[in-house]
C-alpha cells in the first residue's frame, strides 16, 4: 500500500508547496490529511486558535475543494471535528472498493465548541474499510488533542487513548491508524497503545524525528502509524511498487521537499469485541 499521511497546517507552509507535494504523490492508494478546511468561519478572524490569532487569509479555507479537484481520481471523505468545516480528510483511489466509512469521537463529543482557544476542540478518528481479495482492511486517520502544554501526558490524553483502544478493540479486520498524535514517544498515552500490542518502530529503528523541517519547536516526535495484521491491497491497486515493496505491510512515504518522516508503529492482531457506542457511519 502506498499511504501518505500529512498534517497540512491548513496550507500555512504555502499553498503551492502543499498542492505540489500532493500532485507528486497522486498515485498514492490512500492519503490521510489533518488540519483541512472546507470554508471560512465567519466571525472568527483574530480569535485565538492553537495559541495564536487566527488569520483565515493566510490559510487554505477551501483546502478540501482544492485538494479534491487536484486528486480527482480519489474518493473524498471529510469528517470535521470543529463545527462543519475543519477537520480530517481522507482520499482513497477510486479503483479501490470502499465498503464502509465513518468516524468516532475520542475526545469530547461531536458538536463540542470550546470556550476561549479554539484549539481545544473535540477530536475524532476517521476510518474507511476497503474490500480486497484477501478480505477487508481499514485505514484510519487521527489528529490527537492539543492542550498548549507540550506533548506530554494529561488526564485528557490518557482518556483519549482509552477511547481509541475501545474503538480498535471492535475491529476484526487488519488496519492501520495514522496521523499526528501530538504525543511524545515516552508518554503513557502512547505506551497504552504499545501495551495493547504495538511494536514501536520509531524506537526500534532509531528514528530521530517525525517532524517536518518547517517545525521550529524542540519536540521532534508527534506522528505515528499503528497497524494490526497485514494491510494489503489488490495487485492492480499497487501500481508503481516493485514486488518486494508491494508485499510490504506498510510503506511510509517521505518527501525531500518537505522533509516528511512519519515512521510506522505496528499492532498485532487480537480478538475483537463489540464496537463502542458513538461510531457514526457515512450513508
Amino acid at each position: 500500500m502506498k499511504l501518505i499521511c500529512l498534517n497540512t497546517w491548513g496550507g500555512l507552509a504555502g499553498r503551492e508547496k502543499l498542492l505540489g507535494f500532493l500532485n507528486a504523490h497522486r498515485d498514492a492508494d490512500v492519503l490521510c490529511l489533518q488540519e483541512v478546511w472546507s470554508a471560512r468561519y465567519h466571525g472568527l478572524d483574530g480569535a485565538v486558535a492553537g495559541g495564536h490569532p487566527l488569520d483565515q487569509d493566510a490559510i487554505m479555507v477551501k483546502g478540501k475543494q482544492e485538494i479534491s479537484a487536484l486528486l480527482d481520481r480519489h474518493r473524498v471523505f471529510f469528517h470535521p471535528h470543529h463545527l462543519d468545516d475543519y477537520g480530517l480528510m481522507m482520499l482513497v483511489a477510486k479503483r479501490l472498493d470502499v465498503v464502509d466509512s465513518g468516524d468516532v469521537f475520542v475526545h469530547r463529543e461531536r458538536g463540542y465548541v470550546p470556550e476561549g482557544d479554539i484549539g481545544h476542540h473535540a477530536r475524532n478518528v476517521q476510518f474507511v474499510t476497503i474490500e480486497t481479495p484477501q478480505g477487508r482492511v481499514s485505514v484510519m486517520n487521527f489528529h490527537g488533542l492539543w492542550n498548549g502544554r507540550g506533548k506530554g501526558d494529561s488526564d485528557d490524553r490518557l482518556a483519549q487513548s482509552r477511547r481509541i483502544l475501545d474503538f480498535l478493540g471492535g475491529r476484526r479486520e487488519p488496519f492501520v491508524l495514522c496521523g499526528d498524535f501530538n504525543l511524545a514517544p515516552d508518554t503513557q498515552s502512547l505506551r497504552m497503545l504499545e501495551d495493547a500490542g504495538l511494536k514501536n518502530l520509531v524506537a526500534e529503528f532509531g528514528v530521530v524525528s517525525t517532524r517536518t523541517s518547517l517545525y521550529a519547536r524542540p519536540e521532534r516526535f508527534a506522528d505515528y502509524e499503528p497497524r494490526r495484521g497485514r494491510v494489503r491491497l489488490p495487485r492492480a491497486a499497487r501500481r508503481g511498487l516493485g514486488p518486494r515493496a508491494a508485499d510490504a505491510p506498510i510503506r511510509s512515504e517521505r518527501s525531500a521537499q518537505l522533509n516528511l518522516n512519519s515512521p510506522p508503529l505496528m499492532l498485532r492482531r487480537k480478538s475483537g469485541s463489540v464496537p463502542p457506542v458513538g461510531v457514526v457511519r457515512d450513508t
